[in-house]
Parts: structure tokens; sequence; C-alpha cells
């Protein structure tokens, strides 16, 4: 079964009767899966200063650095390389909120 398809049948089962568990047992099942679906990043602002900190602490950038930032599309917090990461370099899940993310377009 697909994290999609187990995603559904939970959001399913909670409008429907014979809950086996808390409804927030529910709730938080549907939660984390939702974070397992990778999501497309969004653009950043490469010049923000949350941006350059975050890239600071982690490549040690004496001075601002040209290419493009991205954005957790759910927390909106700085991506920034992580010990795993794409074959690009690209962070694999977000640092803050654990949401997966998905490169392939880019």
């Amino acid at each position: 079964m697909t994290n999609e398809k187990a995603l559904q049948e939970l959001k399913a089962s909670i409008v429907g009767q014979g809950f086996q568990c808390h409804p927030e047992t529910y709730q938080k099942a549907i939660e984390a899966l939702e974070k397992q679906i990778p999501k497309k990043p969004v653009i950043g602002d490469t010049f923000s200063d949350e941006f350059r900190k975050e890239l600071e602490k982690c490549i040690n950038a004496k001075e601002p650095l040209s290419w493009q930032s991205w954005c957790c599309p759910v927390c909106n917090k700085p991506l920034v390389r992580t010990t795993k990461t794409t074959k690009l370099g690209l962070p694999n899940n977000c640092k803050c909120c654990g949401q997966a993310l998905n490169w392939e377009d880019f």
C-alpha cells in the first residue's frame, strides 16, 4: 500500500463510524504520512538574512552566495544542505519540520 492510499483510507475512516483508536491518533498518523509524501520546494529569497545565516552555519560561507535558495513548502524555512542529501547536494527532507522534498523538475 502506498503512503497516498494509506492517507486516503485514514482520512475516510475519520468520517465513518467505528473508531478503533482515539481520533487524535488518526490525526497524528495522517500528519506523519503527509510529511512522507514529497512536496516541491518553493523559491526562497537568496539574500534574506535567515537564509544567509543558515547557509553560513552549514558551509562556513564568508560572503553571500549567488545560487537560488529554496524554502520548505510546509514551514517556509530555508532549505540548506544536510548529511542526507540528493545527488545534487539538495536536502531530501526539511531539517525543521521533516517534510520530504521532491526535486524532480529542478
